[in-house]
Formats: C-alpha cells, sequence, structure tokens
C-alpha cells in the first residue's frame, strides 16, 4: 500500500526553505566479494578476479578521500552508501564519511551479493541487521537509509527495513518525488525512487567507456527540464550518483565540478541529502 505526496504533481510547490528544486549527490562506497563492476575477461562464478577487485579498493584508499575534499570544498553532504562489510574491514574510512557530515546509508553487506539471494526471510533480515549493525559501530551513527546492491530487494524487503528502525530505501524507480509506503501492519518508510538514472557514472561512463563529458551531457538537459518545471510551480527532484571506486578517478572530477558550479548558479535549488528529504516527506503529512 501506498500512501503519496502525489509524486507526479507535488502537494507543496517547494521543499523548506522555498526552494522548488532540490538536488542530491550519492556516492557508493562499496566491497565486493568476487569481482568489481570492472572485468576485463568473462568472470568465473565462485572465483575471486584479483584485478576487479583492486578496481574496487580504489574507492576505500583514494576515491572516497577525493570526493570529500571536492565536496567539502563546496560544502555539500551527500548520501553515502557504504558497503556493511566495509564496517569491519574499514571501520577508519566509514568513521571519516561520518565524522564530515555525510549522510551514510547502508548499501548490502558486499556489491556483489544481492538481497534476492537471499533464501528466507530470516536470512534477508540477518543481513539487513548485520549490515546496519557493522556500519553503526564504525561510525557511531545508525544508517537511516538503505540501498540495495543493483536495487535489488525481495517482495518483503521493505517491511524488513522498517521494522529494523530504517526510515528511507531507495530501490525503486516508479516516481519522481519521495513517497511514504504504509504496509496494512507495520511501520512506514518512506520510498526514495531513482532520481539519478540519467547522471550514473557507473552506467554512463565506466560500463560503455564513454568520455566524462558523458556524466554532464546526461545530468544537464534532465536538470533544466526540472527548473523548466519548478518555474511553472511543480516541485522536483535529481541525484548526481557516483562511485568512489569510479568517480573518485582523477579523470572525472572536472565533470563532477562543472556540474557542481552549473548547480549552484540557479537560485531556486536547495543541495539535500536523502535523509533530508525523507523527512521532509514525512514532515509534510503531518
Amino acid at each position: 500500500m501506498r500512501e503519496s505526496n502525489n509524486a507526479g504533481t507535488a502537494a507543496q510547490e517547494t521543499w523548506p526553505g522555498g526552494r522548488p528544486l532540490a538536488v542530491s549527490i550519492g556516492i557508493a562506497l562499496e566491497a565486493f566479494r568476487y569481482r568489481s563492476q570492472y572485468v576485463q575477461s568473462a568472470p568465473v562464478e565462485g572465483r575471486e578476479d584479483i584485478f576487479s577487485l583492486s578496481f574496487g579498493e580504489y574507492g576505500c584508499n583514494i576515491g572516497i578521500w577525493r570526493l570529500m575534499t571536492l565536496l567539502d570544498s563546496y560544502r555539500i553532504a551527500a548520501s553515502v552508501s557504504c558497503s556493511g562489510e566495509l564496517g569491519e574491514t574499514r571501520p577508519d574510512v566509514i568513521a571519516a564519511v561520518g565524522a564530515q557530515g555525510h549522510d551514510i546509508v547502508a548499501h548490502g553487506w558486499v556489491n556483489d551479493e544481492l538481497l534476492t539471494d537471499e533464501p528466507s526471510p530470516e536470512a534477508e533480515d540477518a543481513t539487513i541487521r548485520r549490515t546496519l549493525s557493522a556500519l553503526e559501530a564504525a561510525s557511531g551513527q545508525r544508517p537511516r537509509g538503505w540501498g540495495g546492491p543493483a536495487n535489488a530487494r525481495s517482495p518483503r524487503t521493505l517491511e524488513l527495513l522498517a521494522a529494523n528502525g530504517v526510515d528511507w530505501c531507495g530501490d525503486d524507480a516508479s516516481a519522481d518525488l519521495p513517497f511514504v509506503h504504509q504496509p496494512a501492519d507495520g511501520r512506514s518508510i518512506v520510498v526514495m525512487p531513482k532520481s539519478n538514472v540519467v547522471a550514473n557514472d557507473l552506467v554512463h561512463w565506466l560500463l560503455p567507456q564513454n568520455p566524462p563529458s558523458v556524466l554532464r551531457d546526461n545530468f544537464i538537459p534532465a536538470f533544466d527540464t526540472l527548473c523548466s518545471e519548478a518555474s511553472e510551480g511543480r516541485r522536483g527532484w535529481i541525484e548526481l550518483m557516483l562511485h568512489a571506486h569510479v568517480s573518485g578517478r582523477p579523470a572525472l572530477v572536472p565533470t563532477i565540478r562543472s556540474i557542481i558550479d552549473y548547480v549552484n548558479d540557479h537560485a531556486s535549488v536547495v543541495w539535500a541529502t536523502k535523509s533530508q528529504l525523507a523527512d521532509w516527506t514525512i514532515e509534510e503529512l503531518r
């Protein structure tokens, strides 16, 4: 059951602060069991791809630090989706992300194991609990949001997340704006639809091997469309999605900076984390 804040045409014309358009930056900080998204040969089931794993390790070693330095220069807080395993293997990194004021989001245990692979509700619940606990132990803050690897979730995931105190889930692509999922019996949870489909470094740069400029080329037309709709009284939201082991490399930094500069030239915009947007969505229903 969905209790919506009218995801198609916003019930309120502006976000708090009087700005009609919200912009978020999402960062994926991921751990992998067998391979990252970058492979040079056909994957072999159950076998570790050492080079591919090293590509993923760049995120914690260098990428996240470069991206945090960049965002700090603009005083922008991101929503950082962290693999739970990093809470145990790289607690220093998770702690630093939280200490800099970023929104720590739970992102499954490792990125190449999906919730839909879990054989039972009990196993899925155990993975959720393990992930939340490891990230909380490392950062001192319990994640308020969840974004599953590959956005995979089962029919029971929202209820399990809500039962574990998670306020929002980002594994949905059915709307433009956040809405509230209210199960028949249980705690409600905010659903944050994928507003980053047009601006995702993994989808548009790494996998198809496009030039870095593709990220800006995709983001700007979508952003301009939302600005035009905002001028007509329709509230909007868009997210730039970055992966620490992808966008944290030098090649994409100038493009990311140019996107942020372009957004900052527009007075109608508010930068917001996804947890802030979830709070505003809940507040609107009170």
